[in-house]
């Protein structure tokens, strides 16, 4: 089964030309049996029109191939995080059973794909994966206020990030003791671990704190891991979970993956 998976679309509907552009480059990509999009796929802007729908659009864009997203940081800014999980819950729920092919893992838990070579079914899951703070590296960093200066993540109204993560981790850890008999694909925003992270090199860097969490595929078993948000490609193994950061940035040229699940 060939999974196309992007990342970090920084769609903002407003720009027609880019959005144009993007439409374009995205249906030239080959065939699929499904797309993954791991996060920051729509600016929190959009959400300001009141006739912009996500599930229209992707559906719009990649027909009846199942498209598996996950929330991004971006998705939130502006907004208070339970009210843009109840924004994406209230516009799949607006037309019944239209959009049934796609898929927000934050709202729905997982999606599954049976494997059309008989084998074990797909299941896909996660969700932004908000930071738990263990991949800083600046030593006394105070996450806080360096994010009010300098992070957009502060412009969350309510935001507890230690919560939220919290949050995330149980949904995670729900779906997978329910998963035996599945080939698991954990699909997150932030990255799961440090290797999945290029601020690492520079360990200084005090975006690091901000990019995921250092050691969750160390704690959890899955099959695939996918991510996106720090904007430079990694493909890697880890601890034999096949691991890809597709490294799309703001800006094109857009970068994609195409992934082989047996």
């Amino acid at each position: 089964m060939n999974i196309l998976h992007l990342s970090d679309l920084h769609r903002c509907e407003y720009d027609i030309h880019e959005m144009l552009a993007q439409n374009e480059w995205l249906q030239s990509l080959p065939q699929v049996d499904a797309v993954v999009i791991t996060g920051d796929v729509f600016e929190s802007e959009n959400f300001r029109n009141p006739k912009f729908n996500p599930f229209m659009i992707l559906k719009n864009l990649f027909g009846h191939t199942p498209v598996i997203f996950c929330l991004g940081n971006h998705e939130f800014f502006f907004h208070n995080v339970d009210n843009v999980k109840k924004y994406f819950i209230d516009k799949f729920q607006s037309e019944i059973g239209k959009y049934d092919n796609v898929c927000c893992l934050d709202t729905m838990d997982y999606y599954d794909l049976p494997d059309k070579a008989g084998g074990k079914p797909i299941r896909f899951f996660g969700n932004v994966l908000w930071y738990d703070g263990s991949m800083a590296t600046v030593p006394g960093q105070d996450m806080a206020k360096f994010a009010g200066r300098r992070w957009m993540d502060m412009t969350i109204k309510d935001f507890n990030w230690t919560l939220e993560h919290a949050k995330c981790r149980e949904q995670i850890e729900r779906v997978l003791a329910m998963s035996d008999g599945y080939i698991k694909v954990l699909c997150t925003h932030c990255v799961p671990h440090s290797k999945l992270n290029w601020h690492m090199v520079k360990n200084q860097n005090e975006i690091n704190a901000f990019s995921g969490v250092a050691d969750f595929l160390d704690r959890y078993k899955f099959d695939y891991a996918l991510c996106g948000h720090t904007h430079a490609r990694v493909t890697c193994e880890i601890n034999s979970c096949k691991c890809y950061n597709v490294g799309s940035d703001y800006q094109p040229p857009w970068i994609h993956n195409i992934i082989e699940i047996p």
